[in-house]
């Protein structure tokens, strides 16, 4: 939680008014810092975001950790305008599609042959990968 003890007994507006400076501050702060980050590991930054985007492209299975550490590392190289092909909406999209629950329904309500007694997390990896290899399929880095 973010507090800030001059504003106790403002009113609302005035409370909002700072809250919204502070968030925008720290936002700020954190850009400088992914800036610094970059500027001072390029090389580390560019093989990471290789390696992720070649799991993300081939592989078989992956499990929702896998998954989301994917997205986290795609959402940074976007926001740091190093990667095109993706849309921070569908970086979004990518952790709720890659949840068990919205692969099950999928995989239960499609014409895959599939049925209770043989949905298991195999194929709900094998399902996860396929879809994250589908958003995945255009990104492109562009260092």
């Amino acid at each position: 939680m973010i507090s800030n003890a001059v504003s106790a007994g403002d009113n609302e507006e005035i409370q909002t008014a700072d809250f919204i400076s502070c968030v925008n501050s720290i936002i700020e702060i954190e850009r400088e810092k992914r800036k610094t980050f970059l500027n001072e590991n390029t090389l580390k930054v560019e093989d990471m975001l290789r390696r992720v985007l070649a799991v993300a492209q081939s592989a078989k299975l992956m499990d929702f950790k896998e998954a989301a550490d994917i997205v986290f590392k795609i959402k940074f190289g976007l926001n740091m305008g190093l990667i095109t092909g993706i849309t921070n909406e569908e970086c979004n999209s990518m952790i709720f599609k890659s949840q068990m629950g919205h692969l099950a329904f999928l995989l239960l309500n499609s014409h895959t042959g599939l049925s209770d007694r043989n949905l298991n997390d195999f194929s709900i990896e094998e399902y996860r990968a396929r879809t994250i290899q589908g958003l995945c399929s255009k990104v492109r880095i562009i260092m």
